[in-house]
């Protein structure tokens, strides 16, 4: 756990991972994933997730975030789990209220048909 924890944090050190719309996707490629996974949390008050002020305010905190633990064998595959995990939630994301419902969720069951 540590270790995937801080390969999470050297990620994000890197690159912004703000999706824009108050959701934040955390990478997390790390030689400790033995299985590739998403976990999806809802906050229950924003967060500030950077503190780059030349951004919009709505990628600037995150009240969603959607990480992805993906070992780093899978990361450049053409046709990989992770490139397919990634297209699969940015393409739901990318549907007229789908944020909305996201944050909107009452249950871990309403979030997981969301990405069905």
């Amino acid at each position: 756990e540590e270790t995937f924890y801080q390969d999470v944090m050297e990620r994000e050190s890197m690159a912004l991972t703000s999706a824009g719309q108050c959701v934040a996707i955390p990478h997390g490629v790390s030689e400790a994933v033995i299985r590739p996974g998403i976990a999806i949390g809802r906050l229950v008050k924003k967060i500030r997730w950077t503190a780059d002020e030349t951004l919009p305010e709505d990628e600037q905190y995150a009240e969603v975030l959607i990480m992805f633990a993906v070992h780093p064998g899978e990361e450049k595959k053409e046709n990989g789990i992770y490139l397919r995990m990634l297209k699969h939630v940015f393409g739901r994301l990318g549907e007229p209220e789908a944020i909305k419902r996201l944050i909107e969720a009452k249950s871990a069951e309403e979030i997981r048909k969301l990405f069905q």
